[in-house]
């Protein structure tokens, strides 16, 4: 049977609980949330010093878990970067590529450096930039016990993406779909230089919303995912596999 592993990767403060909330049946995909150090499963491990030992790990983790030989990459926000980075990683290890690469409210890597850091601000101050986002509900910071275990995990992925510097990576051989949304800080001119990372198409797809707009579309995003991949799909539905 026809099958392709799609890993997942999640955005700032965020696990692979996230993914889980996808379709549960989908023809020939088995779907792989990758779990970063720090939260979800893994709240026990240490966070990363640098998001280059992210990336280290999530090119393991493909290796070990692409049964198919066949697959695909996703990420929202900083997920987008990671996924990005582990499919150059893995091209430049003579590794297979990916057979599309899909980013979700990411800039490319040129404008994360641009942006104002934020890791350093006051508790206060920090949390009103997460909460400008609109991803994450003012019960979350309400909450003590909550705002304990988010906002280390918070600070932590903000501050690997605010020193962690893009190698010069040769472009993939891939095609690119990046989403982005009406209402949202990454613009139109942080997402357009995506098209110079590939040699193949690179697709710009808009949706309404806000930097997590994808809570809101989700199914219709994953129904995007499924529409790409569908060449490789079969046509009898099969339960999703969760790693």
């Amino acid at each position: 049977m026809a099958e392709i592993d799609v890993f997942c990767f999640p955005y700032a403060g965020g696990s692979a609980m996230f993914y889980k909330k996808w379709p549960a049946l989908r023809s020939g995909l088995a779907l792989h949330p990758v779990e970063l150090a720090g939260r979800g499963s893994r709240v026990g491990d240490q966070h990363y010093d640098t998001l280059s030992e992210a990336v280290d790990e999530a090119c393991n983790y493909v290796e070990l878990h692409n049964r198919s030989g066949v697959y695909a990459l996703f990420g929202h926000s900083m997920g987008g970067l990671l996924a990005y980075e582990t499919a150059c990683r893995l091209a430049a290890a003579g590794y297979r590529q990916p057979e599309h690469l899909f980013l979700s409210s990411t800039r490319c890597p040129q404008s994360f450096n641009a942006r104002e850091p934020v890791a350093h601000l006051s508790d206060e101050a920090f949390m009103a930039k997460i909460m400008a986002y609109g991803g994450t509900p003012a019960e979350v910071f309400a909450d003590e016990a909550l705002k304990a275990y988010v906002l280390p995990i918070l600070r932590s992925d903000f501050r690997l993406l605010e020193n962690h510097k893009t190698a010069d990576y040769a472009p993939l051989s891939c095609p690119f779909t990046v989403i982005y949304s009406t209402n949202d800080t990454v613009l139109r001119e942080d997402v357009e230089p995506w098209m110079k990372k590939t040699v193949q198409e690179c697709e710009f797809i808009i949706y309404p919303g806000n930097h997590f707009y994808i809570l809101e579309h989700m199914d219709e995003v994953y129904g995007l995912i499924t529409g790409k991949l569908g060449a490789y799909l079969t046509a009898k539905p099969t339960v999703m596999t969760w790693q």
